[in-house]
């Protein structure tokens, strides 16, 4: 506790809060690639749930066009309300009260186990999720490099907007449902994200308040003294 009330004195005598921020949002970019980034149930394997594909099928904002109800000969296909309309699918989709009554037990169904995956899982193959699916949450690091060049080139007002974009285009994960496992071929439901996810996008939050910071000094230093 001393140690912590130290650094903060530290900071404010020194004006160094700008650079504290600066280096928790690297260090928690960094720290997102080796911590679990989203908790999945399998469709098959040791830790698998035979109604895994109810995780998503539940969900309010999921439409199902089709759905097995636990026949092996039949396909599941859902998507959420948004990427329905990006992609102006029409037909009806399955009655979701009875996809909701298949599911009823769907958590007991298996073991609770869960498959993790890295933050670094994403980062090499997440580009991918454009083209399967419409999701397009990886291209955040990608606005996030040219935020972080404009930041480092101490152009903030323009990395303060990529910052920004960064964070809100990170937010396009929550229309993520299913990726296929590339070792096991396994279908993989997400469940929820994790640690990795949120320090992630806790990095774009506090880069954009380090550029929001550096933008409000160079505004105060423009004012003339009275």
């Amino acid at each position: 506790m001393k140690i912590g009330l130290f650094f903060i004195e530290k900071c404010k005598s020194h004006m160094q809060w700008p650079r504290v921020f600066f280096s928790l949002a690297v260090i928690l970019y960094l720290s997102s690639l080796f911590l679990p980034a989203a908790a999945f149930y399998a469709s098959y394997g040791p830790d698998s749930n035979p109604k895994a594909e109810c995780v998503m099928a539940e969900r309010s904002d999921v439409v199902c066009d089709l759905f097995d109800f636990g026949q092996p000969d039949k396909l599941t296909s859902c998507n959420t309300k948004w990427q329905r309309s990006l992609w102006g699918l029409k037909w009806s989709p399955v009655d979701k009260n009875s996809i909701l009554a298949y599911c009823a037990d769907w958590r007991s169904a298996g073991p609770p186990h869960f498959v993790y995956k890295r933050g670094i899982y994403f980062l090499v193959l997440g580009w991918l999720g454009i083209f399967a699916g419409g999701i397009y949450a990886w291209y955040a690091n990608l606005t996030g490099f040219f935020g972080f060049v404009g930041t480092i080139a101490q152009f903030h007002r323009a990395g303060f907007v990529l910052w920004l974009l960064s964070f809100l285009i990170g937010l396009n994960a929550y229309q993520f449902l299913i990726i296929e496992d590339p070792g096991s071929g396994a279908k993989l439901y997400i469940d929820h994200y994790t640690a990795g996810f949120y320090f992630w996008e806790g990095s774009f939050l506090l880069m954009l308040v380090f550029c929001g910071i550096k933008i409000w000094d160079a505004h105060k230093a423009k004012k003339p003294k009275p």
